[in-house]
């Protein structure tokens, strides 16, 4: 069987998650790529599934969240906590 194609994507994280993921290659004996692409095949369908049925964010145009910095990462965090909750927020709403 042969492998599959592979992205690369270059990505900027936060000092302490990074340190997780050593941890966590570490104990593994794995590359950080490989952690990471675990856990994102993991997490996507379920975060996918969430996010078809979430209501539109507002302003998430790409100039508006283009970088996680300023204004642009209370949008992203704001998105990003509701889709964790599973959008359980807006049931009451």
């Amino acid at each position: 069987m042969s492998k599959p194609h592979l992205s690369r994507v270059s990505f900027s994280l936060h000092p302490t998650i990074i340190g997780g993921l050593d941890t966590i290659a570490d104990h593994l004996q794995c590359s950080r790529s490989a952690v990471v692409g675990q856990l994102l095949a993991s997490a996507l369908p379920a975060a996918l599934e969430i996010i078809k049925a979430l209501p539109d964010s507002g302003d998430s145009s790409p100039a508006a969240v283009r970088r996680f910095r300023g204004d642009s990462a209370r949008i992203i965090g704001e998105q990003v906590g509701r889709l964790v909750s599973g959008g359980q927020d807006d049931l009451f709403k």
